[in-house]
């Protein structure tokens, strides 16, 4: 009897891992022959330009193209730095998202607003901006972008 449950144990996992293995989408699209040459194509690309059927598809990166941004790259990185030291960065590995009602996130992220809001937080912005050469302020590094 024991035979016959190892088998079937193993038959059950050999057909589970061969499940979760299968590609999710099949790159049957990649054997579609063309049907239009490269020519065909961008001419009815500019056609569709010039009769501005492609203006709507502009709305979804004029934010990206106007962006400004209001911190400094010392900013950015000393709060990347501080993301890792507080265990937010670990807690997003894998696949799926990290799961944010848990006590172990839930503490990360109480460390990491603690460790923005200190002074530990500014002293690293001005070394790192003083590292990357950059103008230093009295409250945090000069970019000349965001005046």
């Amino acid at each position: 009897m024991n035979t016959h449950h190892f088998l079937m144990a193993a038959a059950t996992a050999f057909g589970l891992s061969t499940a979760i293995a299968q590609e999710a989408t099949p790159d049957t699209w990649k054997d579609t022959p063309s049907t239009r040459s490269r020519a065909e194509v961008q001419q009815e690309l500019e056609v569709a330009r010039a009769r501005g059927e492609l203006d709507h598809v502009r709305q979804y990166d004029s934010p990206a193209r106007n962006f400004k941004s209001t911190l400094t790259r010392a900013e950015v990185l000393a709060d990347l730095e501080i993301w890792r030291r507080s265990g937010l960065a670990a807690q997003g590995r894998g696949e799926a998202s990290p799961d944010f009602f848990s006590e172990e996130y839930r503490q990360a992220h109480a460390r990491y607003a603690a460790m923005k809001a200190s002074p530990e937080f500014a002293a690293l912005v001005q070394t790192i901006a003083r590292e990357r050469g950059e103008t230093v302020l009295a409250g945090r590094p000069a970019n000349p972008a965001v005046r």
